[in-house]
């Protein structure tokens, strides 16, 4: 369904699922939320609108960072194949 609806426009689903406060089942039964920072879902939205470098998306034979290729184990983000988040866990009033 993705496929048939974004395309290559990986940008303005990762937009919509931030807009939409979409969750996911993570190791069946820890759910999560995918949540941008302002300056991050501008950015994205302006890729999904006007053209650029669309996000990187590793199917399942990369499970692991290491595997990225040209990955380095450093503090270097792109907003393209590396991103800097956080995971914060026990919100009390989370969605």
């Amino acid at each position: 369904v993705r496929n048939a609806q974004y395309g290559s426009n990986i940008a303005q689903y990762l937009v919509d699922l931030h807009d939409s406060h979409a969750t996911f089942d993570f190791c069946g039964g820890m759910m999560f939320e995918l949540e941008l920072s302002p300056v991050l879902r501008e950015k994205l939205l302006a890729v999904a609108q006007n053209g650029g470098a669309q996000p990187t998306v590793h199917d399942a034979a990369t499970p692991m960072m290491r595997q990225v290729p040209g990955y380095n184990k450093d503090a270097f983000a792109d907003d393209v194949v590396y991103f800097h988040g956080r995971e914060v866990r026990q919100v009390k009033d989370a969605a």
